[in-house]
Formats: structure tokens, C-alpha cells, sequence
């Protein structure tokens, strides 16, 4: 009876975005609810486990041991504006 009654809660315990991305290869809900990409797992201190690592479709993946980064470039470069001082 306890091991059904586990076995339930085990199910109705819904997975995130980046889990389903990492387990399944869905990752269209992956960073944030939105699309992302998996990146690999990292120990979380917090929950003591592995936790699976997404990061946005245009962003560069950091994952180290303990810790998920990503590094998000800007994709359309600063314009260099021209400063003229006035004469006067």
C-alpha cells in the first residue's frame, strides 16, 4: 500500500520544460517556457541531486560541475555614433 501510494506522487509530480528537453528531446518550453536547448546536467547544492541545464536557442552553454550558465551574445552590434563637439 505505501509503495502504490509513492508510485502515485512519483507520477502526479510534473516535470519542467528543461526536464522534459533533457529526458525527451522537446525542448520547445525548455528556458523560461520558451525554446531553449539542453546543455547537461549540474549538481545542485540546494536539492543535493542533478539537475538538467537549458539555455536559449542563441546563447552559449557554461555548464560546470555545480553550476548552469549561459552567455547570451547580443545579436545586432552597437552602432558607434560619431560625437562632433561644437565649436563654441
Amino acid at each position: 500500500p505505501i509503495l502504490l501510494l509513492l508510485l502515485l506522487v512519483k507520477t502526479a509530480v510534473s516535470l519542467s520544460g528543461c526536464e522534459v528537453c533533457a529526458s525527451y528531446g522537446q525542448c520547445n518550453a525548455a528556458f523560461h517556457n520558451g525554446p531553449g536547448q539542453y546543455c547537461g546536467s549540474f549538481y545542485d547544492i540546494s536539492t543535493s541531486g542533478n539537475k538538467p541545464c537549458c539555455c536559449p536557442l542563441q546563447s552559449t552553454c557554461k555548464v560546470s560541475p555545480t553550476q548552469c550558465s549561459c552567455h547570451v551574445s547580443n545579436p545586432q552590434p552597437t552602432p558607434h555614433i560619431k560625437y562632433y563637439p561644437s565649436s563654441q
